[in-house]
């Protein structure tokens, strides 16, 4: 009795605290992925010369939408998925923002 109540509860915390590690590493590879897409970004508006110039391309604008679409959806995924009890809501969401981002960055180059 006493000793099975003991054991459900240490795979409880152990499932439990295996989750929050890989939820913990999910969101670190999100920010660590739209950090390092912004960098990339900055380099590029060095060989456009201005953001106007980069703006004003069909290719720097739906690029940049593409990254401000995937910035947000790695901080709704961060702040808002994992720690809100209307995961469903805002996982659907985030799932639209990361689709919208990868289908803007995948054709930007066809605008």
């Amino acid at each position: 009795g006493t000793d099975l109540r003991k054991s459900s509860r240490s795979v409880v915390i152990v499932l439990k605290s295996s989750s929050a590690r890989i939820e913990a590493k999910a969101i670190g590879l999100g920010i660590t992925t739209v950090v390092a897409g912004w960098i990339m970004w900055l380099r590029d508006l060095n060989d456009h010369g201005s953001l106007s110039h980069r703006l004003g391309s069909h290719f720097g604008f739906v690029l940049t939408i593409g990254a401000v679409l995937a910035t947000i959806a790695a901080f709704l995924g961060a702040f808002g998925v994992g720690r809100n009890v209307e995961i469903e809501k805002h996982g659907k969401l985030d799932l639209v923002l990361l689709l919208l981002a990868v289908a803007c960055m995948a054709t930007a180059r066809f605008w």
